[in-house]
């Protein structure tokens, strides 16, 4: 998991230096990548404990309206769907939290702050990329999730391959897009 999130921000950190700057050396990146990785794992675990603690505020909620009448099971219901939009739609917001970590080599919280500034400026324009991205995405899920363990290691291995792209194309996108708009 660790080395998984190593070569992810490498790669990041490639992409990001091929856009910006015209070129990459391997060594370069895997060597920034350990520049960055704590920075983005503080992140992830920082998301990660709050997206559970909204997963077991929603498990408590449920098992409070399993022994519930009706009208209190559906009051609950709309209440607990209102209290999670908002830490919701807050954790959403830092989504490019890392990748701005990496952009502009600044610390955590800063990162997360420009995160939620330029996502919610940005909001519909982001909402159109997600658009755009999400067949290829649902189409690379369905792919994993049916050939996994009936296909042949060929099969298998083409199918992580075209993730491996799908992901570098989606955040060649999203870099491309935060450099257009990010001054603005």
């Amino acid at each position: 998991m660790l080395l998984e999130n190593y070569v992810t921000i490498a790669v990041y950190y490639g992409i990001k230096r091929y856009l910006f700057e015209g070129g990459f050396t391997f060594k370069e990146m895997f060597l920034k990548a350990g520049y960055f990785f704590f920075r983005v794992l503080a992140y992830k675990l920082i998301a990660g404990f709050f997206a559970l603690l909204l997963f077991a505020f929603c498990l408590s909620m449920i098992e409070l309206v399993k022994n519930s009448s009706a009208f209190a099971a559906g009051f609950i219901t709309v209440f607990t769907i209102l209290w999670i939009s908002f830490p919701v739609y807050i954790l959403l917001l830092t989504v490019l939290a890392p990748l701005i970590v990496i952009v502009d080599d600044s610390f955590l919280f800063p990162s997360i702050r420009t995160s939620m500034v330029f996502l919610r400026k940005n909001l519909s324009e982001t909402v159109k990329l997600f658009l755009i991205t999400a067949p290829f995405w649902i189409l690379a899920i369905f792919l994993m999730k049916v050939y996994n363990e009936k296909a042949a290691f060929l099969w298998t291995a083409l199918i992580f391959y075209f993730i491996a792209v799908l992901e570098i194309i989606t955040v060649k996108i999203i870099l491309l897009f935060y450099k257009a708009r990010r001054n603005r």
